[in-house]
């Protein structure tokens, strides 16, 4: 028996049953399953801040706009990464220490999100 809303418990409720312990060997289904939940939790968040029981229920009161909902959401969801971190990204993009390729960062201890932010952005 698992405890209630854990990983596993998901996992086995849902049939992900491709996923195990050992990622590099069911990367597909780990990467699947992540995905799963996570918009399984999003689809939650979504429910309750818009207050409905469940997906087939209605809104009794006006919940906002929809941007404004959204908005709610990626606030919640989507956590920034460090200042220090970004501006040290900014920092070697404006020196042109990455390279041809922008694909190095020119501090190793960075992440590829950050990485990405600075290249995109």
């Amino acid at each position: 028996m698992t405890d209630r809303g854990t990983l596993i418990q998901l996992k086995n409720d849902f049939g992900h049953r491709g996923v195990t312990c050992d990622v590099t060997n069911s990367f597909n289904h780990v990467e699947n399953f992540v995905r799963f939940v996570t918009k399984a939790h999003v689809a939650n968040l979504a429910l309750k801040l818009c207050g409905l029981a469940d997906v087939n229920s209605t809104p009794t009161t006006d919940s906002g706009s929809l941007d404004e909902t959204a908005q709610q959401i990626v606030d919640e969801v989507w956590l920034l990464p460090p200042i220090s971190d970004v501006a040290n990204v900014l920092h070697c993009a404006i020196q042109d220490d990455f390279m041809a390729d922008n694909w190095r960062t020119c501090d190793e201890g960075m992440s590829f999100a950050l990485l990405c932010f600075a290249v995109y952005t």
